[in-house]
């Protein structure tokens, strides 16, 4: 087996261990999962038109591994409690990982800020969903 700095051992067919298949790759290419940034899944509230389940379903069937999904849910996500809820739940109905968003305010209205310093604290990669609707609304 030879070694190569900073890229490890080279694998060829003489010393894969003997549990696993060796495939032939020449001239096939292999991509990591993809990561779809912005979903609209009905879980919670909205089960009817999709969840976690159907969504992993459809996300393998295109090469995706990881999803961020959106906060427009009922309820709406904008605490911890429903962060961890959603996690919880896509860790056990769905192949694929789901990181939901928190909503930046309370119940996308625009008024008033979530615990943003605690969803920071507590969920370590959190995308926060900006309602452009209702900052829309608040310029004119």
């Amino acid at each position: 087996m030879q070694y190569h700095p900073g890229i490890g051992k080279k694998v060829n067919k003489d010393n894969i261990p003997t549990k696993e298949k060796f495939i032939n790759l020449k001239g096939k290419h292999i991509f990591p999962g993809l990561v779809d940034m912005r979903v609209f899944v009905g879980e919670p509230g909205y089960e009817y038109k999709e969840n976690f389940r159907t969504l992993s379903n459809a996300a393998l069937s295109g090469g995706v591994t990881s999803v961020v999904t959106m906060p427009n849910t009922d309820p709406i996500i904008d605490n911890i409690s429903m962060v961890d809820f959603l996690k919880r739940r896509g860790r056990d109905k769905s192949k694929i990982n789901i990181f939901p968003t928190a909503s930046l305010t309370k119940n996308l209205e625009g008024n008033n800020m979530t615990e943003f310093g605690l969803l920071q604290k507590k969920v370590m990669k959190i995308c926060l969903y900006i309602e452009i609707i209702s900052i829309k609304m608040k310029k004119d």
